[in-house]
């Protein structure tokens, strides 16, 4: 059969959504990510204001939980709809992504 793409090829990614369509409109009205680019530096592969981001995210919506759950519930989560970039914010550490990735950053010693 012409036209027909091997299923095994194919792969299936589970991402979550949940409120953040609804947290992001908000936070796009009250001008949050240009007031923390102008006041925080930026450098590294994750700006000061995209962690702040991503962390103000999760605390609405991640029901109060411990900060060690950030980077898993970051790394399950839609990347565009928290701020983020495909590829950023999947780090071995848990707190990998809340600061700028360095070489100091992770447990080896290597950039995430």
């Amino acid at each position: 059969m012409e036209g027909r793409q091997d299923t095994a090829s194919l792969t299936l990614q589970t991402r979550r959504v949940g409120g953040l369509p609804l947290i992001n409109h908000i936070l796009l009205r009250l001008k949050v990510h240009p007031l923390l680019s102008q006041a925080l530096a930026s450098g590294g592969r994750l700006s000061h204001a995209q962690a702040l981001g991503v962390l103000l995210r999760n605390i609405v919506l991640n029901d109060r939980q411990p900060i060690y759950t950030h980077a898993e519930w970051a790394a399950r989560a839609e990347p565009a709809l928290i701020g983020l970039e495909e590829g950023q914010g999947r780090c071995s550490t848990t707190t990998g992504w809340v600061e700028p990735w360095t070489a100091s950053s992770t447990p080896t010693g290597r950039p995430c």
